[in-house]
């Protein structure tokens, strides 16, 4: 009997080890060079604020638009909101951080995406203020585009 406990004791413990969270490796969606480079200026650029949305919906949960500063690896998790009959086209994603000039990062983003939305448990991205827009179409040629910011210590 002792035996047999101390058996099934041995494999709880092999499972509960086994079935803890990984650990996750953070992923470089923007470099420190990158990252250095000088904004894009906020007067006389029409389009920066412009916000199509005839598209599915774009709803960024985290990073907490507005909020403070945060330290990295970073949580990004974005929810697509596809129109009723018309699914969202993730063929038409794109993801660019605008700086002076526009860096294109869909394809660092891409791994993380689904027709449901983005989500990167641990984003890397260097000091500083990071805009960063996201444009994604739905089957019907609807196109949205939302602009948000990623504030790091």
């Amino acid at each position: 009997m002792k035996r047999i406990s101390i058996l099934f004791l041995a494999v709880s413990l092999t499972l509960a080890a086994s079935s803890s969270e990984a650990v996750v490796e953070p992923v470089t969606l923007l470099t420190p060079e990158e990252g250095a480079m000088a904004g894009v200026p906020s007067t006389g650029l029409v389009e920066i604020g412009m916000e199509f949305s005839a598209g599915p919906g774009i709803d960024v949960l985290q990073p907490d638009v507005g909020g403070n500063p945060m330290r990295p690896p970073i949580m990004i998790l974005v929810k697509f909101v596809p129109s009723p009959d018309r699914p969202v086209d993730l063929s038409t994603l794109k993801v660019e951080c605008l700086k002076f000039i526009t860096i294109d990062i869909t394809k660092r983003v891409l791994p993380y995406a689904t027709k449901d939305g983005i989500n990167v448990n641990a984003a890397n991205f260097p000091p500083g203020e990071h805009r960063l827009r996201i444009t994604l179409g739905d089957t019907s040629g609807g196109v949205t585009r939302k602009v948000f910011f990623v504030k790091v210590l």
